[in-house]
């Protein structure tokens, strides 16, 4: 009889167990998909359910329809699916409103985090922006310094990245991995430092690293996982976790040692590195964290590496297709450079045609479909015509229509021409119209 009631009691314990599992699944799919979403509130642009959960994303297509149909007749915004999330996709009108606001209000950094589910992997560091000063007030006021340096680092990546000669010449297999590599390589060298720039384990576990971020968010993403995917985002991160791992167990011993030279302040020297400006912003370099400080380092290396691979790329598959512009491109490279055997930051400056030819390159074929993506924090957004947009809010631009609006033909030396007409102005191309300079024009 015992065993009889314990058998009742244990079945309708797995059933009482399985109606509780079903309903807290039900509730999570109920709030997940039925909360107030200021994009309802706007027309949709959305592609079929099965289309949308193939790879390539059709994202850039339905981009396109949004501000053709909604932006430009009506100059109102449209809601997309974006990286499985709810955005807002804004006329141009409100770009200028993002120059004043304050970082943490439109937070840049949560809509990457949540985009790519880094906080699987770093918490909360993109809740910070220590990697933000580290660039604007370590790398920027130095990059006239840092030329020379990149210089060498960019002929011993290529040297490397060939691998030697072939009967027939050096093999590039592969363009995009190519250029990415020696971008990885070179830019290892500020991002990272001096110690492992060279290390090719380093710099391969690193590359791997990068890659991770990518296929892991699109793992996550593309999977029909409902309201399971917050959840289940962790386990899916697993991978991207573990390069995370490796990428630190090589890093920690040189940020240690930084560390303990800052201290010794009879052996302090200052490095041209990553690590050097983020140990200067600290308020006290005993209380620095190895552990995030390497995080930190390598986000950046992420930040800094994938986008100018990818145009690199760009950049010579747009020569290969219009052949007409390389020798103009050469020549005033030569005369930049003139007797001298190094770039300098007066010699990179005398370059506008390639400038112009990258800028150009930009406007038609920019890193993405979306840009200036932010996300509403602790309070709403008001813009000056009443839109308000709540807290959660996640918003973008129409990059690529708003700058093919005009003309979508490829014209390389466009914004090399000066008020009159001519290809050169002086030997050097305004700073407005640089490849480098952001505008309305100029997103990527």
């Amino acid at each position: 009889m015992a065993d009889r009631f314990t058998a009742l009691s244990m079945s309708d314990g797995i059933k009482i167990a399985a109606i509780l599992a079903l309903s807290a699944l039900g509730l999570a799919w109920f709030l997940s998909t039925h909360q107030n979403n200021v994009c309802d509130a706007f027309p949709r642009v959305a592609d079929s359910r099965l289309r949308s959960i193939v790879w390539p994303s059709y994202i850039q297509d339905l981009v396109w329809k949004g501000y053709r149909d909604i932006i430009k007749p009506a100059s109102q915004p449209f809601s997309v699916r974006w990286w499985g999330r709810d955005f807002l996709i804004l006329p141009p009108k409100y770009l200028p409103s993002l120059r004043d606001a304050d970082w943490a209000h439109l937070s840049f950094f949560r809509t990457i985090s949540d985009a790519f589910y880094l906080h699987t992997s770093v918490g909360n560091l993109y809740d910070s922006d220590a990697t933000v000063q580290v660039v604007k007030r370590g790398l920027n006021p130095r990059m006239p310094q840092l030329t020379t340096i990149l210089e060498k680092e960019i002929e011993y990546a290529i040297s490397v990245e060939l691998g030697g000669s072939h009967d027939n010449g050096p093999r590039i297999r592969n363009a995009q991995n190519f250029f990415t590599s020696i971008v990885h390589r070179s830019a290892s060298r500020i991002l990272i430092g001096e110690e492992l720039c060279r290390n090719d384990k380093f710099i391969k576990t690193s590359i791997e690293f990068v890659m991770s971020i990518f296929y892991t968010a699109l793992i996550i993403v593309k999977l029909p996982l409902g309201p399971l995917r917050e959840w289940l985002a962790y386990l899916l991160a697993w991978w991207h976790r573990q390069k995370l791992k490796q990428c630190t167990r090589m890093l920690l011993p040189v940020i240690e040692a930084r560390i303990d030279r800052h201290l010794d302040e009879s052996n302090a020297s200052e490095e041209s590195d990553a690590i050097e400006w983020h140990l200067m912003l600290s308020p006290s370099i005993s209380d620095v964290d190895p552990q995030r400080l390497a995080a930190e380092l390598m986000h950046n290396l992420w930040a800094g590496t994938s986008a100018p691979g990818g145009l690199t790329t760009e950049i010579f598959f747009q020569i290969l297709l219009e052949p007409q512009y390389k020798e103009d491109i050469v020549r005033e490279a030569k005369e930049a450079l003139g007797g001298d055997q190094h770039w300098t930051e007066k010699s990179l400056s005398k370059l506008p045609l390639l400038d112009s030819f990258i800028r150009e390159i930009n406007r038609l074929n920019p890193t993405g479909s979306i840009t200036c993506s932010r996300t509403v924090l602790g309070k709403p957004f008001v813009f000056p015509d009443g839109l308000s947009l709540p807290v959660g809010t996640r918003f973008g631009f129409p990059t690529r229509a708003m700058q093919n609006d005009d003309d979508a033909t490829f014209d390389g030396f466009r914004f090399a021409k000066s008020h009159t007409g001519s290809e050169k102005d002086g030997g050097r191309i305004d700073a407005p119209q640089g490849a480098t300079t952001m505008s309305s024009s100029n997103l990527a």
